[in-house]
């Protein structure tokens, strides 16, 4: 590759970690919906969960929701194919992580970049299984109590990662 080349490659990229890292911010809830967001970021993230109550040896299916709430196109950029990813705490979010979504998982490492018109919305939708024959990387048997749902936009930079969180039992 031609000096040239490699230096406007690099120059894309350390430009595009400029706009995101300026466009993203944080977005936290508690509860199983985000609230409004804060008037100085344009996306709004909803975590809802099928339930609020599972028994140990059940499968949780999750909707993570982002949606432009701004008046012009949001960049979304990511490092990889993963655009999300899920953290189970024990507890609240101070807890320790007993699971996460994309550990084990293999993502393609590739910059992506994904534009939110305004009032846009990407939803994505997963089931958590518990771990069987059929799951073995699944969620492992859960004891009763409270647990805490995260889930992230994997955006780039890593420091500016939008999150909500929702809270759920196992009895």
């Amino acid at each position: 590759m031609r000096l040239w080349q490699k230096m406007f490659s690099i120059s894309v990229f350390v430009l595009l970690g400029l706009i995101v890292s300026c466009a993203l911010g944080f977005a936290q809830g508690e509860g199983n919906e985000t609230p409004a967001p804060m008037p100085s970021n344009p996306l709004k993230l909803t975590l809802k969960l099928d339930k609020k109550t599972y028994k140990p040896d059940e499968p949780i299916v999750v909707q993570f929701q982002v949606t432009n709430t701004s008046k012009t196109s949001q960049q979304l950029a990511f490092a990889t194919t993963q655009h999300y990813d899920f953290e189970i705490h024990c507890g609240d979010l101070k807890g320790p992580v007993i699971w996460r979504w994309s550990k084990g998982r293999l993502f393609g490492q590739v910059v992506i970049q994904q534009a939110l018109s305004p009032g846009q919305e990407i939803t994505y939708k997963e089931t958590i299984y518990p771990q069987d024959a059929k799951h073995p990387e699944g969620l492992p048997p859960l004891k009763p109590g409270k647990y805490t749902l995260l889930a992230i936009l994997t955006t780039m930079p890593r420091t500016a990662r939008p999150s909500v969180s929702c809270t759920f039992e196992v009895k």
